[in-house]
């Protein structure tokens, strides 16, 4: 550690410059701060979101990006502090997604396999002539190596 001194040296307030210890491994962008702290008041206007939170709560069954910033954003104002706008959040979160997320890469060979499912919960279906409303399910399948889809409604009793 080292002391540095200015002797005739003032601060814009008008206050006299103090020797100051500093350690080895302080870097410029510390001495920035300590030297022009008004600099950095409001470099970070927004609240940064808890990413591996909203990672996690997008697992979830029924949640969505969506949902989730409206919670981000009433905590923000809750707290009387400003949140990011919802295509901000959006792409922040991606950016982390994209850096975090491991994903793996599956080779598929032309008409070899068909990916299918169920989609979700049910879907309510309006008999335009009776007005009447019942429930069905989606059936999705997939060639995986085209993204050729297919999707068909299916009333409740096929399933």
């Amino acid at each position: 550690m080292f002391a540095t001194h200015h002797p005739r040296g003032f601060s814009r307030d008008g206050q006299a410059w103090h020797p100051v210890a500093l350690d080895d491994d302080i870097t410029n962008a510390d001495l920035e701060q300590m030297l022009f702290p008004d600099k950095y008041k409001s470099a970070c206007l927004y609240v940064e979101p808890d990413y591996p939170y909203i990672h996690r709560e997008l697992a979830k069954r029924g949640v969505t990006l969506t949902l989730l910033w409206e919670e981000y954003r009433r905590e923000c104002y809750d707290e009387g502090k400003k949140p990011y706008m919802f295509t901000q959040f959006g792409e922040k979160y991606r950016k982390y997604a994209r850096v975090t997320k491991a994903t793996m890469r599956i080779q598929h060979k032309p008409g070899d396999a068909i990916e299918v499912d169920w989609a979700g919960d049910t879907i309510p279906i309006f008999d335009s002539v009776t007005g009447e409303q019942s429930k069905a399910y989606l059936f999705v399948a997939v060639l995986p190596c085209s993204y050729f889809a297919y999707a068909e409604v299916c009333s409740v009793s096929a399933r």
